[in-house]
């Protein structure tokens, strides 16, 4: 798990690289006054 940062109208970008096929997503822990939430997940094909 890494801490990543949004720009100014929330897009989220990573350098991350997935090392096996599976869905992934983003996950925002919340604070105490925004609430947690959970991103759709996309499905990731390795080759």
């Amino acid at each position: 798990m890494r801490t990543k940062y949004s720009d100014s109208s929330g897009n989220l970008k990573t350098p991350m690289q997935a090392s096996v096929d599976g869905y992934w997503r983003y996950r925002f822990e919340g604070t105490t006054t925004t609430p947690a939430v959970t991103s759709a997940g996309d499905y990731v094909d390795v080759r």
